[in-house]
């Protein structure tokens, strides 16, 4: 009998919301390929123990489903299908493999008929440690929550200055004793909550005058890893986000490029990737400070951060040397017209990229820039040269 190839979900991370038909694929599973944090909860869904669990790699899919013989393969999304930017692609994959689609409860219908409230312009996020609300709350006005409650978030939500932000919040969704729950931001019963819960959050609070450029500088201080202006005015021509795309930053350091790319994109957002820290930290009170409202801060190490943040239109690089070759072929499967800017300090990265560029058919440029300072008394001034980079773009031609 030829194998079977399910891709299904877990209804927001709530095993009382998988259908009949998910449930009976799950148990009867012999591959598991799915998200790493998904497949840690694979028994509490059922799935045997016996099964291979592999983990959901969207570049190299297809060659694992090539090597997997078993009959029974089922591909475990976080969301349901139906809400996962990922679906069109994985049908795309494997529709020479005959695979079979089986939707959930959605998310979204689900809280509507719970709330009343049309929510096709609202954002779903699985809300962790690292999730940056604030930055999500400003930058959407309709926000879908799933985990164990806004209780870690509460000191942020409140200096944020949103406690006029009403919540929605289902516990046990599916489940016998599932509660709709109504307040604000301001309510500490809602923010004590700890069980499993859809969260809908409205916000209502007029939020704060954005930036300006000049006062990023200022803002950022002197701290020894700001990146001179000259960098990233070329970083910005280069990059050119648009006035409604969504870009990644990828390497965001301590934000000041990423706030710049915020400020470009006008209508559009950008998600700024950076596993320090320290670095983020920094990043989040400057952010706060500014105002700067479609700027998204993502802790973690890219490209496993990426998560199910919608589909960039350009995505700019800053070091993270030794991964450029995962890099753009998870951003290129993501979405196959992305434009790249890399910014890299050795010569052998910059040609290395030049090769992975041009094997993919992109166009591509690349430039040299050197940045200086001088010092000294009236009687002599000496050059300091700061680091160089190799500055590259590829895109598609039309």
């Amino acid at each position: 009998m030829d194998r079977q190839i399910w891709i299904t979900g877990t209804a927001g991370g709530s095993k009382r919301l998988l259908t009949r038909q998910a449930n009976a694929v799950l148990k009867h599973a012999d591959v598991l390929i799915a998200d790493e944090h998904v497949l840690k909860a694979a028994d509490a869904y059922g799935v045997p123990r016996k099964a291979k669990r592999i983990t959901l790699k969207m570049e190299k899919l297809r060659g694992i489903l090539d090597e997997c013989i078993e009959r029974n393969i089922v591909i475990f999304l976080p969301l349901d299908p139906g809400d996962d930017p990922r679906t069109d692609a994985i049908l795309k994959i494997t529709s020479m493999m005959r695979p079979a689609l089986l939707p959930g409860v959605g998310i979204r219908s689900l809280i509507t008929a719970r709330t009343g409230i049309g929510l096709s312009d609202a954002c779903t996020v699985k809300l962790e440690e690292h999730t940056n609300l604030v930055q999500l709350i400003s930058a959407h006005e309709k926000l879908i929550l799933f985990g164990k409650g806004l209780g870690p978030f509460e000191k942020e939500l409140k200096e944020a200055g949103l406690p006029e932000t009403d919540v929605y919040m289902i516990e046990h969704p599916g489940g016998d004793d599932e509660r709709l729950r109504k307040g604000t931001l301001s309510d500490p019963s809602l923010m004590m909550n700890d069980s499993d819960s859809l969260i809908l959050l409205v916000r209502k609070a007029k939020l704060k005058k954005p930036a300006f450029k000049g006062e990023l500088e200022e803002a950022f201080g002197n701290n020894e890893l700001l990146m001179t202006e000259e960098v990233r005015s070329v970083l910005m021509t280069l990059l050119a986000p648009g006035l409604q795309e969504t870009v990644y930053i990828i390497g965001a350091g301590i934000g000041d490029t990423a706030a710049l790319a915020a400020l470009e994109a006008g209508d559009g957002h950008v998600y700024a990737f950076e596993k320090s820290e320290y670095a983020n930290a920094l990043s989040e009170d400057v952010i706060r400070r500014l105002g700067i409202r479609n700027l998204t801060l993502v802790g973690g190490e890219a490209p496993l951060s990426f998560g199910h943040l919608p589909q960039p239109d350009a995505a700019l690089i800053i070091g993270c040397p030794g991964i450029h070759h995962e890099l753009i072929q998870i951003l290129e499967s993501r979405n196959p017209g992305i434009r790249i800017v890399i910014a890299t300090k050795t010569i052998e990265s910059a040609a290395r990229d030049l090769d992975l560029f041009e094997a993919r058919g992109m166009k591509t440029s690349m430039r040299l820039l050197t940045v200086g300072e001088t010092a000294g008394g009236r009687a002599a001034h000496k050059l300091r040269p700061q680091e160089s980079w190799f500055i590259l773009k590829a895109e598609y031609q039309a």
